[in-house]
């Protein structure tokens, strides 16, 4: 028989014990049946939210790095228990995107009146970086934030904001330098409630269905000068100290999907016979499961390496670009090899196995397409490009 030797979530990471258990009060409510078209779960939201996991990057009882830790554990238990893949990328945003921007770069102030409740999920973050036109060329973007007395002015538009159709508040990274270099860029904590601001609808996507994507409009939007995180000009160190985070919790939800994935298929491969046998015994099976098993161990443990250099202040500039290709290709190999095993019943859409495919790929464009990752890796690496 086949059996899967897997340490516990924090055997080598601190874990908030009771937030870890608190996930595991909630995961029916986290698993409730949702189908295409039907609204973002609030109820699977502010189950999430009640057990702890939005407040561990916020808590100023830890230091920076030791939250980091504490997210990740509670994320790959997340991800092992939480099969909505939209659910769970929604809430990676909503933490990595804004309670940990306001959290290291907001005033004590701002992060008074607006942390509480991001904290207990009644406001929803988001951050718009992307445009339709610039793309991947972030420093190519249009929308500009201009000083007017005790406020900023900002103009533009942003393209594929997670989050977008439902977001309370959004850090914005707009142009407020004339140039095109790093420091011409600042970042803007907006409530969505401001005068000219506008959310798009939901955009039709072919995977992390329950997390809504979309575009948001600013025209003339009048935003506080105290809603500016950090100094002006800081907005790509800030997007940097985001992006590490981002990249660090959606993939080690990964992780955690696909652990639950792993043992899926070995329960599967032990009680499914054929030809007189559990299909376990095939070869051909039981290779598909041994590469499932040295994915998930070899993304968990680097994903892990790389948090601890992380924190250490260690440059880790590659080692998140390598965590980001490596995982996301691995998720994708493990879904397409966990739907494989199941034959015909793997393409049912009642499997949720075609759903998690999707969602994998997705995975290699967010956070920075693997192409991007790639180039720049290939740049550190010292090759002329």
């Amino acid at each position: 028989m086949i059996g899967v030797n897997v340490q516990p979530v924090g055997a080598d990471m601190a874990a908030d014990r009771s937030t870890v258990g608190c996930l595991s009060a909630v995961a029916d409510v986290l698993n409730a049946p949702r189908h295409e078209g039907d609204p973002f779960p609030r109820d699977a939201w502010a189950a999430l939210a009640n057990t702890g996991l939005f407040a561990q990057m916020a808590r100023t009882d830890l230091e920076p790095m030791e939250r980091v830790s504490r997210t990740m554990a509670a994320l790959e238990q997340f991800g092992e228990l939480c099969r909505d893949g939209g659910l769970s990328f929604s809430a990676v945003t909503h933490i990595a995107s804004t309670i940990s921007a306001l959290a290291q770069f907001g005033t004590a102030q701002l992060v008074a009146r607006l942390m509480p409740d991001l904290v207990a999920g009644t406001l929803i973050g988001a951050h718009a970086i992307t445009e339709a036109e610039a793309g991947s060329d972030a420093l190519a973007m249009t929308c500009r934030a201009v000083a007017d007395g005790e406020h900023y002015v900002i103009t533009g538009e942003k393209a594929y904001v997670t989050n977008g159709p439902i977001a309370d508040v959004v850090v914005v990274y707009a142009k407020t330098g004339n140039g095109n270099g790093v420091r011409d860029v600042s970042a803007f904590l907006v409530p969505t409630s401001l005068p000219g601001v506008v959310r798009g609808p939901a955009m039709r996507k072919v995977g992390l269905l329950s997390s809504p994507l979309g575009t948001l409009s600013l025209d003339g939007v009048r935003v506080p000068a105290d809603h500016r995180l950090g100094r002006e000009g800081s907005g790509f160190f800030i997007l940097g100290h985001v992006m590490k985070r981002e990249i660090l919790f959606a993939f080690t939800v990964n992780v955690g999907e696909m652990r639950r994935r792993l043992d899926d298929a070995v329960r599967f491969a032990n009680s499914r016979r054929q030809f007189c046998s559990p299909i376990g015994s095939f070869q051909s099976i039981s290779n598909r499961l041994a590469d499932m098993k040295i994915r998930y161990e070899l993304s968990r443990a680097f994903l892990r390496q790389t948090a601890a250099k992380l924190a250490t202040n260690r440059d880790v500039a590659s080692d998140i670009a390598i965590a980001k290709i490596f995982v996301s290709e691995s998720a994708i190999s493990t879904s397409l090899d966990a739907l494989h095993l199941h034959g015909a019943r793997g393409f049912l859409t009642e499997t949720g196995l075609g759903s998690d495919v999707c969602n994998a790929v997705a995975g290699t464009i967010y956070s920075g397409t693997n192409d991007i990752q790639r180039t720049r890796i290939a740049a550190l690496m010292g090759v002329r490009l």
